[in-house]
């Protein structure tokens, strides 16, 4: 029997549905969420909403020992201290890693300048005291203790770039092996194989207002910080691409940030920058993906895979952050992306016939 701790997160259904299809009587689906999770829809006699440190989650779980592996998908402070307080009991842990549950936790350069400029000014009226500034550094002492012995006592570490695996065991030493993993995307292949439906692209595009008779670029995937997406925004003015329109999905993520973005996109583009402030299903979506020029992803870590591998699929070109592991990651597999740093420096035309087959290949093989 296994044990899956989970967040609520857009992949688990699909995840959870995989699952039971290849074997429904070995898992254990627990979502880390409380009654009214806001992505997780799955029902099932296997599937159970509990938070972390109540009764409840802890009557779910029962005793440990029932389980032949235990899997944390993505490893918060709170999946940390439950590792770490079951350590001396006979269960393999896994850790299925998102990327959050390692960047946030190191030092790394994710934000470029004009974010870092950002970030500043947000935080510039507000001095922590010399008390306070302790307290905190103390505390992250804490956390960084608890979770390297946490991943020491893993026995897996699951992801789909073995790079990052290694940038694991740069900060947190750890005896843990790496498997292969990656989850179903939401964007699911027969959704890109399906004909363009010209009536869905029509009222998607009316209703969030994409002209249509622009190149369409669409920037990032959600409104965090780590996006980068104000020095984009900046050299898209700057470049005076005139007839493009960027398109800026910005569902989830930090409001203060999502307002600051839009706030800017405005003011630099006009009606040339266009946010998508709520969600769109994968079935209208998926057109959206089909209509786009580009996408462009200015993280420096990895971040919007299922955004990249959609664009890759249906033969768009494709921008990266070359900071990014995920970058080098589809370079080492022969996929012809490009640094976000070309975008201003050339013109945005189609990808050539057999550049677009080579990374639809490439991408079927490894997804």
């Amino acid at each position: 029997m296994n044990l899956h701790i989970m967040p609520d997160d857009k992949f688990i259904d699909e995840f959870i549905s995989v699952a039971n299809e290849v074997n429904p009587e070995s898992n254990t689906f627990l979502v880390n969420a409380t009654d009214n999770p806001h992505y997780v829809k799955s029902k099932g006699k296997n599937v159970y909403l509990a938070k972390y440190g109540t009764g409840e989650f802890s009557r779910i779980v029962g005793d440990l020992s029932q389980y032949e592996r235990v899997y944390i998908h993505f490893l918060t402070q709170e999946m940390c201290s439950f590792i770490n307080k079951n350590a001396h009991k006979k269960v393999m842990f896994l850790w299925l890693f998102w990327g959050g549950d390692l960047y946030e936790h190191i030092t790394y350069p994710l934000l470029d300048e004009s974010t870092q400029r950002y970030v500043k000014m947000r935080n510039r009226a507000f001095i922590p005291g010399l008390l306070m500034t302790i307290k905190s550094w103390r505390a992250k002492q804490r956390e960084h203790s608890e979770r390297l012995r946490a991943i020491q006592r893993l026995s897996y570490i699951l992801h789909f770039d073995e790079g990052e695996y290694r940038l694991v065991q740069k900060y947190f030493p750890t005896q843990a092996k790496y498997l292969f993993f990656s989850y179903p995307n939401v964007l699911q292949f027969d959704l890109l194989d399906q004909p363009l439906d010209i009536d869905i692209v029509i009222a998607v595009t009316q209703e969030r207002g994409i002209d249509l008779t622009k190149k369409i670029l669409l920037l990032g995937n959600s409104g965090w910080e780590v996006g980068n997406h104000l020095s984009v925004l900046q050299g898209c003015a700057a470049s005076k691409k005139d007839d493009y329109q960027i398109v800026v999905p910005l569902s989830y993520g930090n409001p203060d940030y999502i307002d600051y973005v839009i706030a800017q996109g405005k003011k630099l583009l006009g009606s040339a920058f266009v946010p998508l402030t709520t969600f769109l299903a994968p079935q209208i979506y998926s057109q959206l993906i089909k209509v786009a020029e580009a996408g462009v992803f200015n993280s420096r870590r990895t971040q919007g895979v299922g955004n990249i591998i959609a664009l890759l699929y249906v033969g768009k070109q494709v921008f990266l952050n070359p900071v990014s592991l995920y970058y080098h990651f589809l370079c080492r597999r022969g996929v012809k992306v490009y640094s976000v740093d070309q975008l201003f420096s050339k013109e945005i035309e189609p990808l050539d016939s057999l550049s677009a087959e080579k990374n639809r290949e490439i991408i079927k093989d490894m997804y």
